[in-house]
């Protein structure tokens, strides 16, 4: 779960839109059917966004301290998959994990190069940063979304950890939820709940990590497509 990682986004959102999206970290060997219920949910919900977050590798920012030409030079490597000729496999963004959530100028500075450096080489793309905690708001200016929460359903709390969201920074937030332990209705009010406050990307799992689909997926989808 921590890696630097490729955002794929399969559909557009209009973004004058404020609904609720699915933000999917999609870390499962793509073996011939191993990504048929993303298929099936996606041709079933057209109306219904799904942010994917592809883990070709495990190249990492380690909290700021790798090189940043090292960083670059990963983004340029992905945003060139878009001229592979045998088949569309074109990436619309980066997803910066290991990001560090308290202000330093360092940081700041660091987080400011690559991001740019990754519009010039998507053409604007998305851009998305994992402090997997409510991070220091200056941070939300640089990207386009950030993932505040990222943790086993066994931390959530709610509704202390929604309301600890500024309002204003709610729609360009994701939640990751993994080892959701509770029923198939707790679910739906937990989605409920994440989608009323205004947080534009969702995810609960009862899978411990990304590597399977969460056994209430089809109604995880259903549930998000209903807010939406």
């Amino acid at each position: 779960m921590h890696s630097f990682y490729l955002l794929f986004v399969l559909s557009l959102l209009n973004p004058s839109i404020r609904a609720a999206y699915i933000t999917l970290p999609l870390y499962i060997d793509p073996s011939p059917t191993a990504w048929a219920p993303l298929y099936k949910a996606i041709a079933s919900n057209p109306q219904l966004l799904f942010q994917l977050i592809i883990n070709p590798n495990t190249v990492h920012v380690s909290y700021y301290n790798r090189n940043i030409t090292q960083v670059e030079s990963d983004i340029r490597t992905y945003a060139g998959w878009s001229t592979y000729p045998d088949a569309n496999i074109n990436l619309d963004g980066i997803f910066f994990d290991e990001a560090p959530e308290s202000y330093t100028t360092f940081d700041f500075s660091y987080l400011s190069n690559a991001t740019s450096y990754a519009r010039r080489a998507f053409s604007g793309g998305h851009l998305s940063l994992n402090p997997r905690v409510l991070c220091d708001s200056r941070y939300f200016d640089l990207v386009d979304t950030v993932n505040v929460f990222e943790s086993p359903y066994s931390s959530f709390q709610d509704p202390t950890t929604l309301d600890s969201i500024p309002v204003l920074q709610r729609n360009n937030s994701t939640i990751m939820i993994y080892s959701f332990e509770g029923s198939k209705n707790q679910q739906a009010r937990l989605v409920t709940a994440i989608a009323g406050s205004g947080i534009g990307g969702i995810y609960i799992t009862t899978s411990g990590g990304y590597t399977s689909f969460s056994k209430y997926w089809t109604q995880f989808v259903t549930e998000v497509a209903l807010t939406a």
